[in-house]
């Protein structure tokens, strides 16, 4: 067994001990070290689609870091554990973003996010072994169309604020001209 690792041993198909890192000598046909468990931290990236509260549609990357805090129930409680961690964070950050605009997701409203996806976890995944360290919003992706049209209503605002710059600068050289 390897640093950082629990082995997990059955005799005759039973679970016998839990295993530390090591040398074991067994005897194989009736002990076999069956699974090993890391205990270093993990991460699991999950990448959703959800839609805000003005209605617009955005693709966002959630990193979880977690821990296995109780070996034999992360080994033998679950078959895929990977897929309740998931399907918990899908079910919290699309309880969640619905309430938010797009502007308020992409501005202060990330820790609101990371707080409840975490809060939302934790005590599901206490009962299987697992303990969340911590989540982070890696990206926030609006649809093309979207970015699109908000790059083009900067453009707009921008065209605007240049026009007026050049009407007064084109007044004060009339002024000039005149005097």
């Amino acid at each position: 067994v390897r640093t950082q690792e629990i082995g997990i041993t059955e005799e005759c198909g039973r679970f016998d001990q839990m295993l530390g890192p090591g040398f074991y000598c067994l005897f194989w046909p009736i002990h076999s070290i069956v699974g090993r468990t890391p205990l270093r931290i993990q991460q699991l990236e999950v990448t959703l689609e959800t839609k805000t509260s003005d209605h617009v549609f955005c693709q966002i990357t959630l990193a979880l870091l977690y821990r296995i805090v109780k070996p034999y129930d992360a080994f033998y409680r679950l078959s895929d554990p990977m897929q309740l961690i998931q399907t918990c964070i899908l079910n919290v950050v699309r309880s969640t973003i619905p309430t938010m605009t797009l502007d308020t997701v992409f501005m202060d409203q990330q820790q609101t996010l990371v707080q409840a996806v975490f809060a939302g976890l934790q005590p599901v995944l206490r009962d299987y072994g697992y303990e969340p360290v911590t989540c982070l919003v890696t990206q926030i992706q609006p649809n093309e169309i979207v970015k699109a049209s908000m790059n083009e209503i900067m453009a707009s605002r921008r065209l605007k604020q240049a026009a007026a710059h050049k009407g007064e600068a084109n007044k004060v050289q009339v002024i000039k001209q005149a005097e």
